[in-house]
C-alpha cells in the first residue's frame, strides 16, 4: 500500500477500551481461566513468553491489578503463534512452525492419527528445525497500544521452530502438539482427499492490521469464514497480512524496512484458535516485505524455487515465497510479485517455474495463481501504480500462453471481477461472449465516503475461460477500504496505466464497506466463489457469487517476444489458428522428448485426440522456420 487512504466503515466500536481493547486473551485471563503458578516475587520478563509479558504490561497499564495482571503470563518454555503450512502435496504432507523465547531449544513435534482423545502415548515425534531469531523490531510508532509501556523500536528475540510432517494419508484429520514434557500445546489438521473430487477454501486479502481496532476486525471475519466453511481444505491468504514495514528509527533519516514483530505476534495469537485447526497458504505482500523477513520466520512453506530456479539473480529475498501445490484438481502457484525490482532475472525465474509447474502437472484440469501486487485494478490507490504496470506487461502474457484460469489478487482493497481478459502481447481485450448468467441492475453512485456495493450493476455470472483469464479480488478481510474509480477516472489516467477501455472490463466492482472473505468450491464442472461481508458483531452476509467455467480446452500459445511473427488464436474447442508472415507449408507438434505427434499443412490446427501437455510446435513457411511452445489442456 503506497496511499494511506482509506474508509472508516464503522467498524470502529471496539475503539473505545483503551490499552487493554477488546483482546479476548485479556478478558479471559483476567477471569481466571489461564494462568499459571507463580512466586511471590515480582515477575522477571526473561521467565515469561514474550506475548504474555505484553499482556501483563498492558494490564497493569489499563489499570488492572498486580494480581489480574499476573494471571496473564506464561513461562517462557511454553510455544506460540503456532500454525500449519500448506507445504507440497497436501494430501500427505504438512508444514508446521511455532515460536519460543529465546534461548528455549529441544523442542519437537507429536503427531496421531485421528483426535487425540488417547494421547499422544503412542505418536510419531518429529524434531524441529531451531533457528534463533534475534534482535527483530518489536513495536513501532503505529503500534498505539504499546506506547508508553515500552520503549519505542525495541527489539526482541526468539527461536523458531519448523517441523515437516510427511507420509501422511490422504483425507485424513491428524492431532498434534509442539513444545516439549510439560510445555505443549495442541492443534490439529485434516490432509486434503486424493483424486480430483470437490474440495473448498477460504479466500481472504489483506488483514493487514497494526493496532487493536484492527485485530477486531481481521479476527470477526477470520472466525466467520471458518464457522461458515468448517470443511475448508485450507485459508489462502494474499498478501500484506500486517501492516508495518516502514518508519525512521530516532535520529536517523533513512527508512528502515523492518515489520513490526508485535503484529505478526497478535496476527497469530488473536486467531490462534482457528490456525491450531486450520492450514494457511499464505502469499507475500508488500506489507510483509521486510530486512529480518519476518513472514518466512512465521510459516513453513516449499522452498524450491530459489535451490532450483534461483540463480543467476532469480532468487526472491525472502525464501518459501514462491510455490506450487496441487489440490483436487487444481494447480495453485503462489507468486512472490514483492521482488519485482530484481528485473529481468527475476521474471524469467517466475516464467521457467510456472512452464515447470504446468508441465509437470499437465492432466490438472484448473489453473489458479495467486498474489499480492495487482496485474489488473480499479482502485484509485494502486490503477496507476508503476509497479504494477512492470508486472503486467511482463506476466500477463506468460497467464495467457501457459492457460492460467483465473488470478486470485490481493493489495487493493475493493471487490472487483475483471475479464474474461484476453492478452496478446501488451495489448488486453474482452473475450467475445466468455460472460453469461449474470443480472444488472442499477448501478450505486459512489456516496460522500466514496464507498459504493456496485458501480457497474452487474451481479454473479459464468466467466468461461476457454480463451482467457479472470482476475479476482474479494476485497479485504481487515478495517482499511479503498475508493474505487469511474470510468471518467480510469479514462483521464490511460497516459498511466496505459489501458483504453479499462472500465469495460469490470463485471462486479465496488466497495463493500465492510470486511469480506470468499468460500471456494472446486469441482470439475466450476470453481464457485461465494464472497460475504461481516458486521461488527461477526455475522456474515452473502455479497456476491460467480463462477468460472470452460466451455472448451484451452491452447493459450501465445507471442513469447513482441518480435515474434508467429501467432496463435484459440479458435473453439482444440482447434489453433496459425498465422505467419508467410503461408504456412508443414506444421509438426513435437512432444518434449523429441518424438513427433503430429504434422499436417495449413493454417488450422487441429489437436484433437492429442494428450494434455506442453508441446514445441514447429511451422514452417517459404522462407522461415518457427518453433513455439504450446500447452494443451485436459
Amino acid at each position: 500500500m503506497k496511499k494511506r487512504e482509506f474508509i472508516r466503515s464503522g467498524l470502529l466500536a471496539t475503539g473505545g477500551l483503551g490499552l487493554l481493547g477488546a483482546n479476548p486473551l485479556l478478558s479471559a485471563a483476567a477471569a481466571g481461566s489461564k494462568g499459571s503458578a507463580l512466586s511471590q516475587a515480582a515477575p522477571v520478563q526473561e521467565d515469561y513468553t514474550v506475548p504474555s509479558w505484553t499482556l501483563y504490561k498492558r494490564a497493569l497499564a489499563g489499570g488492572r491489578t498486580e494480581a489480574e495482571a499476573v494471571a496473564l503470563l506464561f513461562p517462557r518454555q511454553r510455544p506460540y503463534n503456532i500454525v500449519a503450512s500448506v507445504n507440497g502435496d497436501p494430501t500427505t504432507r504438512m508444514g508446521v512452525t511455532w515460536y519460543t523465547n529465546a534461548g528455549v531449544h529441544g523442542q519437537y513435534l507429536e503427531y496421531v492419527r485421528g483426535d487425540a482423545a488417547g494421547g499422544f502415548a503412542n505418536a510419531i515425534r518429529v524434531n524441529a528445525d531451531e533457528t534463533d531469531v534475534n534482535d527483530m523490531c518489536y513495536n513501532n510508532s503505529e503500534n498505539i497500544e504499546l506506547t508508553g509501556i515500552f520503549d519505542l523500536y525495541e527489539k526482541r528475540s526468539y527461536v523458531t521452530h519448523k517441523a515437516l510432517l510427511t507420509g501422511l494419508a490422504p483425507g485424513s484429520l491428524y492431532s498434534y502438539r509442539v513444545g516439549r514434557e510439560g510445555h505443549f500445546r495442541s492443534g490439529s489438521f485434516r490432509t486434503a482427499q486424493g483424486g480430483t473430487g470437490e474440495f473448498e477454501f477460504i479466500y481472504i486479502a489483506d488483514t493487514q492490521a497494526m493496532k487493536e481496532e484492527y485485530f477486531d476486525v481481521s479476527t470477526r471475519t477470520v472466525n466467520a469464514a471458518h464457522a461458515l466453511t468448517p470443511n475448508a481444505a485450507f485459508l489462502l491468504c494474499s498478501g500484506d497480512l500486517v501492516e508495518s514495514n516502514k518508519g525512521v528509527y530516532p535520529g536517523e533519516s533513512t527508512y528502515y524496512t523492518d515489520n513490526s514483530e508485535w503484529e505478526w505476534e497478535q496476527w497469530f495469537e488473536r486467531m490462534q484458535d482457528t490456525w491450531l485447526q486450520l492450514p494457511v497458504v499464505p502469499v507475500q505482500g508488500n506489507h510483509d516485505t521486510a530486512t529480518y523477513c519476518n513472514m518466512f520466520h512465521h510459516f513453513n512453506t516449499d522452498r524450491t524455487f530459489n535451490a532450483t530456479f534461483g540463480v543467476n539473480g532469480g532468487a526472491t529475498a525472502m525464501d518459501g515465497t514462491v510455490y506450487s501445490f496441487v489440490c483436487g484438481n487444481a494447480l495453485f502457484m503462489v507468486i512472490n510479485f514483492e521482488d519485482y525490482r530484481k528485473g529481468e532475472p527475476y521474471f524469467s525465474a517466475l516464467e521457467a517455474w510456472m512452464e515447470e509447474q504446468v508441465r509437470v502437472h499437465a492432466d490438472v484440469k484448473w489453473r489458479i495463481v495467486t498474489y499480492h501486487k495487482t496485474v489488473f485494478t480499479g482502485s484509485s490507490s494502486h490503477q496507476d501504480d508503476a509497479d504494477g504496470k512492470t508486472v503486467r506487461l511482463r506476466m500477463a502474457s506468460v497467464f495467457q500462453r501457459l492457460g492460467i484460469d483465473l488470478a486470485m489478487q490481493g493489495h487493493d482493497h475493493i471487490y472487483e471481477t475483471i475479464g474474461v481478459i484476453t492478452t496478446r502481447q501488451t495489448e488486453y481485450s474482452l473475450a467475445d461472449g466468455a460472460v453469461s448468467r449474470r443480472t444488472y441492475t442499477t448501478p450505486v453512485p459512489r456516496d460522500s465516503r466514496n464507498n459504493t456495493p456496485n458501480m457497474t450493476g452487474w451481479e454473479g455470472g459464468d466467466f468461461d475461460v476457454t480463451s482467457g483469464m479472470l482476475y479476482f479480488l474479494n476485497n479485504s478481510a481487515g478495517l482499511k477500504k479503498y475508493t474505487p474509480r469511474s470510468r471518467e477516472e480510469m479514462d483521464e489516467s490511460i497516459p498511466k496505466h496505459s489501458i483504453t477501455g479499462y472500465f469495460d472490463m469490470f463485471s462486479r466492482f465496488g466497495q463493500t464497506g465492510e470486511p469480506t472473505f470468499s468460500h471456494v468450491r472446486i469441482s470439475a464442472e466450476a470453481i464457485t466463489i461465494a464472497t460475504y461481508t461481516v458486521n461488527a458483531s461477526g455475522e456474515a452476509s452473502h455479497f456476491d457469487t460467480i463462477r468460472v467455467v470452460r466451455s472448451g480446452d484451452k491452447t493459450n500459445a501465445e507471442e513469447i517476444r513482441q518480435d515474434n511473427e508467429l501467432k496463435l488464436y484459440h479458435e473453439g474447442h482444440r482447434l489453433l489458428r496459425i498465422e505467419t508472415p508467410g503461408v504456412p507449408l508443414d506444421v509438426s507438434l513435437y512432444a518434449f522428448s523429441g518424438v513427433r505427434v503430429l504434422s499436417q499443412r495449413g493454417s488450422l490446427l487441429n489437436l484433437h485426440g492429442i494428450p494434455s501437455g506442453i508441446y514445441l510446435l514447429n511451422v514452417r513457411t517459404a522462407t522461415t522456420a518457427y518453433t513455439e511452445r504450446l500447452v494443451i489442456r485436459p
